[in-house]
């Protein structure tokens, strides 16, 4: 991984731990995703991913990896909503 990028695994909030745990395959979605967040959507290869591509490709990853459609849309929605707060625009 590059320099600057730590991942604590799905940081998912403890309070919505019932919808997606901390462990389980979709931990790969979260790595994924929360790389994409830290370097604002810029790939080592050159190619950039906006927010929404990056949240949308979290979600599809999620449901690639078999969670359920109503877990994954939670956990869209809530990554939808908090990432504002992360992405810097």
């Amino acid at each position: 991984m590059p320099e600057g990028f730590k991942y604590d695994g799905a940081s998912t909030p403890r309070i919505l731990w019932w919808v997606l745990p901390r462990d389980g395959v979709h931990r790969a979605a979260a790595l994924i995703h929360d790389y994409l967040y830290v370097f604002e959507g810029d790939m080592p290869d050159g190619q950039t991913f906006t927010r929404k591509q990056a949240d949308a490709l979290f979600y599809k990853m999620l449901k690639d990896y078999g969670v359920a459609s109503w877990r994954a849309a939670v956990a869209y929605r809530a990554v939808r909503i908090a990432g504002y707060f992360f992405w810097k625009e």
